[in-house]
C-alpha cells in the first residue's frame, strides 16, 4: 500500500482546515492541476480574482477558444 504523502492529488479537491490561519489559504478549496515530481499547480476556486480563466491559460500556453472565458 502507498504512503498518504505518495499519491498523486491532481484532479483533487482540497479543503483548507478550520484552523489554518494563513490568509491566502484560510477558508479555500483549491482544485489541484498537477502534482508529480516536478511540482505542484493548483487553483483556488472559491475566491474571487482580478484574472478570467482565460488570461491564467494565456500564461500557461493554454490555448482556449475565448481568451475571455470566464467562470462564475
Amino acid at each position: 500500500m502507498e504512503a498518504m504523502h505518495d499519491l498523486p492529488l491532481a484532479n483533487h479537491l482540497l479543503i483548507a482546515l478550520p484552523m489554518l490561519e494563513d490568509p491566502h489559504f484560510a477558508r479555500s478549496v483549491a482544485l489541484v492541476c498537477q502534482h508529480d515530481d516536478n511540482g505542484a499547480m493548483a487553483v483556488v476556486v472559491n475566491r474571487p480574482s482580478d484574472y478570467t480563466l482565460g488570461a491564467g491559460l494565456a500564461q500557461l500556453r493554454i490555448a482556449t477558444a475565448d481568451a475571455d472565458l470566464v467562470v462564475v
